[in-house]
């Protein structure tokens, strides 16, 4: 029943590098089960830490996060390879605030190396419609007006 409902992360392990991505406010961090809605702008962090040092990389090559709306529409996102980075160490980059236009669920994802057009994903969730936000402030303002008027005001 909630599986719909709340965001799906998974870590994974490319190259010399685990690759995570995780909101980068602290409470949707904490509280997995927040809902995002139409109207939010969330940033994640592309958590890198080095697990191995096998391979040699170009100074140009990038790591590449794709992000998938909910209309099949997709945007892309890319970093340097932290070649730098000793093994063992974490850094975190930056995916901006991604406007959530329509309901739906949102993915953000690592291509594969092969087969071509195959992804691993590492963060997804759902967008839900502004007017789901309402229907709990109001069942919780009408509970508590009742509360009110049956204490106060009827004997």
């Amino acid at each position: 029943m909630l599986s719909g409902l709340m965001a799906s992360k998974q870590d994974i392990t490319y190259a010399d590098f685990q690759i995570g991505v995780r909101p980068q406010f602290w409470l949707r961090n904490f509280l997995t089960f927040l809902p995002f809605f139409e109207s939010t702008n969330p940033s994640f962090g592309v958590h890198v830490r080095r697990v191995g040092a096998t391979r040699s990389y170009a100074d140009d090559q990038q790591l590449t996060f794709v992000v998938t709306y909910p209309d099949e529409t997709e945007d892309s996102f890319s970093f340097p390879v932290p070649t730098y980075l000793p093994v063992g160490q974490e850094m975190t980059y930056l995916i901006p605030s991604l406007l959530c236009p329509k309901p739906g669920r949102m993915t953000i994802k690592h291509p594969k190396a092969s087969p071509p057009n195959s992804f691993f994903p590492l963060y997804s969730y759902t967008v839900h419609p502004e007017e789901r936000i309402w229907v709990p402030i109001f069942a919780l303002a009408f509970t508590s007006l009742g509360v009110v008027l049956q204490r106060y005001l009827i004997p």
